[in-house]
């Protein structure tokens, strides 16, 4: 994934983080926001930056996007 869609997405996940924390917050107080907020970053480094393989003790040589083609 290139730089750019790299910093579009990172965009959208600050956005969500404000308005979406925002709008928990408002309803369900501020530890539901923590627990929301912490959840948006988690899934940002599990899915967009790929941290999934480390977690689940997959080596990284084998992961996909990094064998040699």
């Amino acid at each position: 994934m290139g730089l750019w869609r790299h910093l579009l997405v990172f965009g959208a996940l600050v956005v969500n983080l404000w308005v979406g924390g925002d709008i928990v917050q408002a309803f369900a107080g501020d530890m539901a926001r923590v627990g929301f907020e912490l959840l948006l970053i988690l899934g940002y480094l599990w899915f967009v930056i790929g941290l999934g393989g480390p977690l689940r003790g997959e080596p990284e040589d084998t992961r996909p996007e990094d064998r040699p083609r």
